[in-house]
């Protein structure tokens, strides 16, 4: 955004010749009022009977640049110039003929002229300050403007200040150097804490620095305004809402935006937005039919819109079909939205490799930028190491060092290898220790069919003979953007409690559990297990959870859990087995530990409700985790973690146990995958 030159309208001349020059004072209410074309004809009929009235060439001229004719003033001052080299009104007004016609650094050379011969003059800081930003060198112009407000504080100048420290925030954010443009946009804010213009760019740079939250906030200032921000502030609402998982919201708000918009611009982009909304309400049919409705938009971008809501809609066909028949828009354009497909699809590889065919990093969108980080982090290979201790309700401490290495040997096929050494200790005894080498391969077919194989090998020093290989298994069906299947079996080694690591159970399971998870609303998570035990007991169990996905930034959700267990035979002495047990909570949690961009991470949960063991009387229960951590590195997470649960899943020592937990995780190696 650039300064407007014609923001600095300083008649000079005529102002001061107000009181000296009473016959043009119609001429001067003219232009004062903007009615330039008037004042034009007022000032020529006045030159016609005093051709060399220098006043009335300069309002003549100013008048005929205002309304315009910048090169025809122009050429007018410069000629005034020759008859009075040394006015310095006259070398004013030509500097900013020399903005109105579109040149700034000749203005600049003009301003600095009268500077050099009078630094005093306060209205030459603010026209240089204008023709720098015209430049769009905003630091100068900040510089010069702030200048001239200490040698006169006068409205215009105050109103160009903001002007320019909302143009170089702007500049900044484009620069993506995004701590110092919100810096100046406070300042402005400061200063005038309702000023339209800078809470728009707030809304716009926090949207860019994905703050949603922060952006809805600023944005509610808007809500009282003037009905030309309508428009941006419903169809903005629509966005944040969007982004915030609230469907339903976003789609009332592009509703109600098409029905403030005045210009075909604004109709298009309200359409758009309300048939993106009914496409994520589920609504595909009607989305596409109010796709076909929208008029004034390319074929070629209702193609590339059509393609992203095929996508959505898991019609990958049909969105790659659209996409090919694309053949007027930019290239990276094109790429970028075959990179979405490609990731919606499972084709990771396939999808970095699409987006890096647009060519530099620096040529990207921010939203390209941080979609090509986030697969690059989840899809490179890499080593991490992990290291957690613990301290329990009792007192004992577990030691945990994990060394996990994870390899991309397929497009859809990733091999890891961890290395777990456990070491239990009460005070300065080591009680137990247990090594663990695991190996996974986990195959991604498709968005809805991926299966993963894991061996594993288990040594405790208490018994170094009884090693044992545990193994998993596992088939996953993604139904739809919504639904998932997974069938798991697993073969485990199982610890209760400290003083039973030498008398370790072997755990075989099978668990099928479905999930129902849209973005936001009503969802459902539900497992049935069957596991059979080294002992003879059997257990198996059911577990439900209704909740409701309240947003996706931070993910906000509370519901329902309940629990249903049963033991075939009891044996309580070594671990909790009742022949049946229930559990009922309501709970809620907040977590923002998936956004890869924010420094500090937390994760807050609360539930309470109560549980019946086989015959006993119904207790009541609850339990509160809540862990912060911070990412020191773009690899590197540490973390504290606080947890007490009153449940008696939790141990068999009075159906209490708190936990404080240090965590640190360093993925040391990070090699971005190739094609």
């Amino acid at each position: 955004m650039k300064a407007k030159s014609y923001i600095f309208i300083v008649l000079v001349s005529c102002l001061q010749g107000i009181a000296a020059q009473e016959d043009l004072s119609p001429g001067f209410r003219m232009m004062e009022d903007g009615r330039f074309g008037q004042a034009q004809e007022f000032f020529a009929d006045q030159l016609t009977r005093h051709p060399d009235h220098k006043t009335a060439q300069i309002c003549y001229f100013r008048a005929l640049g205002l309304s315009d004719s910048p090169s025809q003033a122009l050429n007018g001052f410069k000629s005034l110039m020759e008859e009075y080299p040394a006015d310095i009104e006259i070398h004013l007004n030509l500097a900013e003929a020399y903005l109105w016609d579109g040149q700034p650094s000749a203005a600049s050379l003009e301003y600095q002229r009268i500077i050099s011969a009078d630094s005093s003059s306060a209205i030459a800081w603010m026209g240089l300050a204008h023709s720098q930003a015209n430049s769009g060198l905003y630091q100068l112009a900040l510089q010069s403007i702030t200048h001239s407000l200490k040698l006169d504080h006068y409205a215009q100048a105050a109103e160009s200040q903001k002007s320019i420290r909302l143009a170089l925030a702007n500049q900044l954010r484009e620069a993506e150097q995004f701590d110092e443009a919100e810096k100046h946009i406070h300042d402005v804010l400061k200063a005038d804490k309702d000023h339209t213009a800078a809470i728009m760019s707030m809304v716009d740079l926090q949207l860019m620095m994905d703050h949603p939250r922060k952006a809805q906030k600023y944005l509610e200032r808007l809500a009282t305004r003037e009905v030309q921000h309508a428009h941006y502030y419903l169809t903005t609402s629509s966005y944040i809402s969007r982004l915030l998982g609230q469907k339903s919201p976003a789609l009332h708000f592009a509703e109600q935006s098409l029905e403030q918009a005045t210009t075909s611009s604004q109709r298009i982009k309200s359409q758009l937005l309300i048939a993106e909304s009914t496409a994520l309400l589920g609504d595909f049919d009607d989305a596409f039919s109010l796709l076909k409705q929208i008029n004034g938009m390319s074929k070629d971008s209702l193609r590339l819109i059509s393609a992203r809501l095929s996508s959505w809609n898991r019609e990958f066909h049909e969105a790659t079909r659209q996409l090919d028949s694309i053949r007027g828009l930019p290239s990276k354009t094109v790429l970028a939205a075959r990179s979405q497909l490609f990731a919606a699809q499972g084709r990771t590889v396939s999808s970095l490799y699409t987006l890096d065919q647009i060519g530099d990093p620096q040529n990207m969108s921010i939203d390209q930028k941080r979609f090509r980080e986030v697969l690059n982090w989840n899809n490179a290979n890499y080593a991490s190491l992990t290291g957690t201790k613990t301290i329990d309700g009792s007192g004992n401490s577990h030691q945990i060092m994990a060394l996990h290495y994870s390899q991309k040997t397929k497009e859809s096929t990733i091999m890891s290898l961890d290395l777990h050494r456990d070491e239990v200790l009460n005070g300065a005894d080591i009680s137990g220790v247990q090594n663990t080498i695991s190996l996974r391969i986990n195959k991604q077919h498709s968005p809805s069919l991926s299966w993963g194989l894991g061996l594993g090998l288990i040594q405790n020093r208490v018994d170094i003979t009884r090693a044992r290989l545990q193994y998993e298994g596992r088939v996953n069906w993604q139904a739809s953007r919504k639904h998932g299947i997974e069938l798991q079996a697993a073969n485990a080694v199982q610890n209760y409690t400290t003083e039973l690591l030498g008398s370790q159970l072997l755990e075989n399971s099978i668990s099928l559990s479905h999930h129902f998870s849209p973005s936001s609303g009503p969802s459902m998570y539900s497992q049935l297990r069957w596991t059979s035990l080294s002992d003879g007991n059997k257990r198996s169990s059911a577990f439900l959870s209704p909740h409701i996905i309240l947003s996706q930034r931070p993910i906000a959700k509370m519901g329902l859990n309940y629990l249903y267990m049963a033991h075939k035979s009891s044996n309580s002495e070594i671990y909790f087995s009742p022949r049946s047990f229930q559990s009922l909570e309501i709970f809620a949690s907040i977590d923002n530990s998936h956004r890869l961009q924010d420094k500090f991470h937390y994760t807050v949960g609360l539930a309470s409700g109560f549980q019946l063991i086989s015959e006993q009387s119904m207790q009541h229960i609850w339990r509160a985790e809540i862990e912060l951590g911070y990412r020191v590195s773009q690899g590197g997470k540490l973390a504290v973690k606080i947890m007490h649960n009153t449940s008696a899943q939790s141990t068999i020592a009075g159906f209490q146990f708190s936990s404080a937990q240090i965590k640190f995780t360093q993925r040391f190696i990070k090699i971005e995958v190739q094609n």
